[in-house]
């Protein structure tokens, strides 16, 4: 009896402990420090460092610091942020931070037509999604951190299945974990990779819309109403005839009173990748319709990457050294850290990190660990 009464004891407690919010959430109580603001002491600021930099529990080392009092102050909150950051642990949350930006949480169930893509499956996936990984953590911890490289490097790591969509053969003695250097006259950066050009893409064609919209919103962090409900979603499929072209069909839709608003915005800037198929493989003639691509196209956003362009290379590159683009970047930045939008009270920094990134020439790292010093990242 008294065995079954410890057990039954043990149990409860460890069902007691199991649903406590200190369990399953990070909390964060802080202690005041004016209105509506409260302090985070030196364990909560340092599972805040833990979380953000190495989605993980604080190490010894970090307990120790919070300890012993120098997570009360920036320059140890920085020391600890730099060693956290300069481990290969920092890895898995900075590419987190980009497959969010890149908006690729479906790649990992990602579907595509059998017929015309059989060698997509699961291996295929795998590969997609470590090439943009690989790619971020060798810009970022031996590529020289700069966001301009990671718009428009043209390199990335290649194994299995991206040799085919790439049209390279594998060479001699390859290593998929080191850089091989891309025809620097169809690959830029992240947003030629085909994790980014397949997840923005119909199983079977290409989607401007998707591609577009995903540069509006992420890259360029603009906006747009949300379509009415009546409206026609379906994809702008190929004229089975082949009288009239995908191109001439969108432009129909550009026209339309109810649709032509966003879609001129939007449509163009997918018009710009069309030279990517549905799985990212490079293209010069359309397979359904067997007319060469047409990737031309005039940018309107309202930002200063606006103007003609002949394909993505040349958009890639003035999203690369756009001021508009990287303050974009570095609201996501902020987004990601804090797990929220920015609210009214948040401008200040927002635009403050912008400028200080802007002076900086992109460097990513520098904009982390200014996220860490800031008085936003050591109170709630």
């Amino acid at each position: 009896r008294e065995g079954r009464e410890l057990r039954g004891a043990i149990a409860l407690a460890l069902e007691a402990i199991l649903q406590a919010p200190e369990f399953l959430y990070h909390v964060e109580r802080g202690t005041p420090d004016g209105p509506g603001r409260r302090r985070l002491g030196d364990h909560e600021i340092g599972a805040r460092l833990a979380a953000f930099l190495w989605d993980t529990l604080p190490d010894e080392r970090l307990r120790m610091a919070a300890d012993e009092g120098r997570l009360e102050r920036v320059d140890g909150i920085l020391d600890e942020a730099r060693r956290l950051l300069a481990d290969p642990k920092s890895a898995p949350a900075l590419a987190r931070f980009h497959r969010e930006w890149l908006a690729l949480a479906g790649l990992d169930a990602l579907e595509k037509d059998e017929k015309r893509y059989p060698f997509f499956d699961a291996r295929a996936r795998a590969a997609y999604a470590a090439e943009t990984d690989r790619f971020v953590d060798f810009v970022l911890r031996r590529g020289g951190g700069r966001y301009e490289t990671l718009l428009a490097a043209p390199l990335s790591f290649l194994e299995g299945p991206l040799f085919r969509v790439y049209g390279l053969a594998p060479p001699l003695g390859h290593d998929p974990t080191s850089p091989m250097g891309l025809p620097p006259t169809q690959r830029a950066g992240l947003l030629t990779q085909p994790a980014v050009l397949a997840t923005h893409a119909h199983a079977d064609i290409t989607s401007p819309v998707h591609r577009g919209l995903f540069v509006y919103r992420n890259v360029l962090c603009r906006e747009l109403p949300p379509p009415p409900d009546d409206v026609d979603t379906s994809p702008v499929r190929p004229d089975p005839t082949g009288a009239v072209s995908r191109r001439e069909l969108f432009a129909r839709h550009q026209a339309d009173p109810v649709c032509g608003s966003c879609h001129t915005i939007i449509d163009p800037i997918g018009f710009a990748f069309e030279h990517y198929d549905a799985v990212g493989a490079w293209r010069d003639t359309d397979a359904d319709e067997r007319r060469p691509i047409d990737a031309k196209a005039t940018i309107e956003t309202g930002t200063n990457v606006d103007g003609p362009t002949d394909g993505a290379l040349p958009f890639i590159a003035r999203l690369a050294g756009s001021d508009d683009a990287r303050r974009c970047y570095v609201r996501q930045w902020y987004r990601h850290a804090f797990g929220r939008l920015e609210s009214e009270g948040d401008e200040p920094l927002v635009e403050a990190l912008g400028d200080d990134f802007g002076r900086a020439g992109g460097d990513v790292p520098r904009l982390v660990l200014s996220i860490v010093a800031s008085s936003a990242f050591r109170h709630r």
